[in-house]
């Protein structure tokens, strides 16, 4: 995404380096077989962009109750995740 929906988008070296960076400092889950069935179960359902779906699904399979994203659906749960709008005004962190 970093390379074609940026605007300016980064070079593909400029985006190796981020993704090096943010391995350094979260930790990054795996894309697996089990991830990918879940992402295409998802978007069956419930109409979920694949890409987004990508993103449920490793929450889900990780037991991670929170996505934190703008561009979910806000205030939904689906089989156990929620999505929570870091960016609106109400946004606590502390109610996580």
């Amino acid at each position: 995404m970093a390379l074609y929906r940026l605007n300016p988008s980064f070079s593909a070296e400029e985006t190796h380096r981020q993704i090096q960076r943010y391995e350094a400092v979260f930790r990054v889950l795996p894309l697996t077989s089990a991830v990918v069935l879940e992402a295409v179960r998802v978007v069956q359902k419930h109409s979920f962009s694949y890409f987004d779906a990508q993103i449920w699904a490793v929450a889900k399979l990780a037991q991670i109750p929170v996505v934190l994203s703008e561009d979910f659906d806000v205030g939904s749960t689906i089989d156990g995740v929620s999505f929570v709008n870091p960016l609106r005004e109400t946004f606590d962190l502390l109610e996580l």
